[in-house]
């Protein structure tokens, strides 16, 4: 499925159910309308899980393709917050250094 294939659907799922509350609201007993939101959820839900999943998909591709290329700013970047964070000395309540 294309990502827009995802957007499409979850897009269709959110425009069906826009009525569905409002129907809801006015017949709280009617179980055609509960079941008919209820499987309209269930859809944007799937659709949305599913187009999460593509995305995290994609994002690892590309970062699969471009994550070398950061790999030693990253470990620069770590080297400088380690030297950064050390502790060079200890100084106890009464000023002394250990």
């Amino acid at each position: 499925m294309e990502v827009a294939d995802f957007i499409m659907e979850g897009t269709t799922s959110k425009s069906e159910g826009a009525s569905t509350p409002k129907e809801t609201d006015l017949k709280p007993f009617d179980r055609d309308l509960r079941a008919k939101e209820a499987d309209i959820v269930k859809r944007f839900k799937e659709a949305s899980l599913d187009e999460e999943l593509f995305l995290k998909q994609k994002s690892k591709v590309e970062w699969l393709a471009a994550g070398d290329n950061n790999t030693r700013f990253f470990h620069n970047s770590l080297k400088s917050r380690t030297h950064r964070s050390r502790i060079d000395i200890i100084m106890d309540g009464g000023g002394e250094v250990s």
